[in-house]
């Protein structure tokens, strides 16, 4: 009887991750033919150096917004950080500036602008930026957040939700935080729909979902239970 349940479970799993491989298939060709908008009111006149980057190479301001992340010491945020910039690169052609603790030379980066530095002074070579977790990919180009205007705010976050920060010019850790819509922050078990430009695995991380290691892992065969679909999007991107 055990066997049978046992075996009743693998196929039943096996149905459901193919049947996920074939709906992230799907929103992945979605995902790429999505629009972008037109980067030429975003440009620069002329670069300008982002003296607050330390490091080999010269970081420079091309855009006048920025997309931002932060690499941790999590041994998957590499892989996370790949993931997030390439999702960004292909909905947006703005700055990307990923901030590390030390000069990185990694390949799988390559995306990113890195910046040994801190993020809170970004915004001082900006006129905005939009600072992000590493567990977020983006399914829209989030580029129109920047076009929201706030008085009396120099921070941007969407209500009661952590890892999407919108920075303005002289924005302090302490300062009040006008809404932004959550379009900018879906939580992943929340499930995106036809509006979602950024999608936050919030509790359940994808890195711990994947097909190749299942069966030689199983805690993992339920590390993404009803956000199948979604968790190997991650893995195709």
């Amino acid at each position: 009887m055990l066997l049978l349940t046992v075996g009743g479970a693998y196929v039943a799993y096996t149905i459901r991750t193919t049947e996920a491989m074939w709906a992230a298939r799907k929103m992945w060709q979605d995902f790429k033919t999505q629009p972008r908008l037109p980067s030429a009111s975003f440009q620069r006149p002329e670069m300008i150096a982002i003296e607050t980057c330390h490091g080999p190479t010269v970081v420079t301001a091309q855009t006048r917004f920025a997309f931002a992340a932060v690499l941790t010491d999590d041994p998957h945020s590499v892989l996370a950080a790949q993931k997030l910039g390439v999702s960004l690169r292909q909905h947006s052609q703005l700055d990307m500036i990923l901030l590390t603790s030390e000069p990185n030379d990694d390949s799988r980066l390559s995306a990113w602008k890195r910046c040994v530095g801190d993020a809170w002074k970004l915004p001082d070579y900006y006129d905005a930026v939009l600072l992000l977790d590493l567990a977020i990919i983006a399914l829209r180009d989030p580029s129109e957040v920047f076009a929201y205007k706030f008085e009396g705010c120099r921070l941007g976050a969407v209500s009661g939700k952590k890892g999407v920060l919108l920075l303005m010019p002289n924005a302090k850790p302490d300062d009040d935080v006008c809404e932004i819509p959550m379009t900018y922050n879906t939580p992943a078990t929340a499930k995106p729909h036809a509006l979602t430009k950024l999608l936050h695995f919030t509790d359940t991380k994808p890195w711990a979902y994947s097909l190749r290691t299942h069966w030689r892992r199983p805690r993992d065969l339920l590390s993404c239970w009803g956000i199948e679909t979604l968790c190997t999007l991650w893995w195709l991107i």
